[in-house]
Parts: C-alpha cells; structure tokens; sequence
C-alpha cells in the first residue's frame, strides 16, 4: 500500500507542477462561471433549473477533458523511456495501473469543483438556498460517468507511445459508450434491448441523479466497468512490458 502512494504522489506531482493543467483549470473554471451565471439568469435565478442546464455542461466537460488527463499517463513514459525503470521497481502492474488512474481520477474532481465553489458563493454571498443532496447527486453521477472515461483513457494511452494518439483514441472510445444508450431509440421501449442500451446509458443515469437520488444500479455498471477496463489495462502493460 505505501508503494501504492509512493507512485500516487509521483503521478500527482507531475501532473500539479505543470503549468499546462493551470491553465486548463483556469480556463474551464472562468467557463464554468460563466456559463452558470448565464444559465441562473435565463432561469430566473432558479438554480434547480440550472444546475440541469450546467448537468449538460459538465458532462461534455467531463467526455472532453478526460482523454486529456489520461493521455500521458502510459504514453509520455513510453516515450521518454522510463517506463521500463518503473517497471522493474519493485511494484506491480496492478499498482501502477490503479496509481496512475487514482491520481486521473483526482484530477478531474478538481475540475468538477468549480460548480461547488459558485454555490458556496451564492449560499455565502446572495443568500441562496442550495440544493446540496441534488448537487452531490451529481456531483456523485458526473465522477461515476468520469472514472469510466478515465479508465477508457488509461487503456488508450497504454496501447500507444503517442499522446496524441491516446487522446483521440480516448475521446473516440467515449463517444463509442455515450453513444450506446442512444442506440435504445432504434428499439421499441418495452423491448428487453431497449432495457438493456439504456441501462448502459451513462446519461439516462445522469438525469436520474438530478432527482437528488443516487441509485445503486448505476454506482453497480460504473464500476464494474472501471474494474473490467482496469483489469484490461493491467494485462495489457504486462504484454507490452516483456516485448
């Protein structure tokens, strides 16, 4: 386990010492505002009601942003070569695979925190009324969607030395999985196929997250898909490693 955080550290160092990840922050934070503020004011100053515009918002957020956070992952240390000295650190494949999705994944909870800070702002400052338990639905929904993408990332950038091309391998994968809950409308809805496209839906269990309720069906796929990427991944950085 120490060995664990001892790569976690290393993957997060690297990641918050680059100036590159700042200004991507900054960028979509100053949008994300934006684009909030944009939303309460069409809205009447609802911000049920646009905490569902920015929902949309945040989940495009979350399909473009991710293949970024993920495509140096395995790709850079192909590249520069030091890859081959992790790999005969004494750590495990699987270490190295959970570290470097682990520190992925807090990446992108510091991009997805922006919308926490503009209702603190609006609780703190304008007197509102937050509807914290929808908000940490989510909050909880988006990371779910997020750590299925980054897993998606982390297998990209373990089948290529390119960033490049583990970006857009990574975004080609997203787009592959959102769009398998849109294939339910090709089927009647009381067929067992539509069920079943819309159970693999990632943003059909976005929109019942916006009830305030988190369902364990959803936390159930999500991580079981996390788990079989990840397994994925793991056996790919072993064959890769002896070539």
């Amino acid at each position: 386990m120490t060995r664990f955080f001892v790569l976690l550290r290393r993957e997060l160092g690297a990641t918050f010492q680059s100036f590159g990840f700042w200004a991507l922050l900054a960028l979509v934070s100053g949008y994300t505002a934006f684009f909030y503020s944009q939303s309460l004011e069409a809205r009447g100053f609802d911000m049920d009601y646009a905490l569902i515009d920015i929902r949309n918002w945040l989940f495009i957020l979350t399909m473009i942003i991710t293949p970024l956070l993920t495509m140096r992952l395995f790709a850079e240390e192909k590249r520069s070569g030091s890859l081959e000295l992790l790999m005969t650190a004494p750590v495990s494949d699987a270490q190295v695979v959970l570290a470097k999705f682990g520190a992925a994944a807090i990446e992108l909870i510091v991009f997805l925190a922006p919308i926490w800070v503009l209702h603190a702002l609006l609780a703190a400052f304008f007197s509102s009324t937050p509807d914290w338990g929808r908000l940490t639905a989510v909050t909880v929904g988006m990371c779910g969607a997020g750590f299925v993408f980054l897993a998606l990332g982390t297998l990209a950038s373990a089948l290529t030395s390119i960033q490049l091309w583990a970006a857009l391998l990574g975004a080609l994968l997203n787009t592959c999985l959102t769009s398998l809950g849109v294939l339910r409308n090709l089927f009647p809805t009381d067929s067992a196929l539509y069920r079943v496209f819309a159970y693999i839906s990632l943003d059909l269990h976005l929109r019942s997250a916006l009830t305030g309720i988190i369902d364990l069906r959803d936390v159930v796929l999500q991580g079981t898909l996390v788990a079989l990427v990840l397994f994925w991944t793991v056996r790919i950085v072993e064959l890769r490693k002896w070539k």
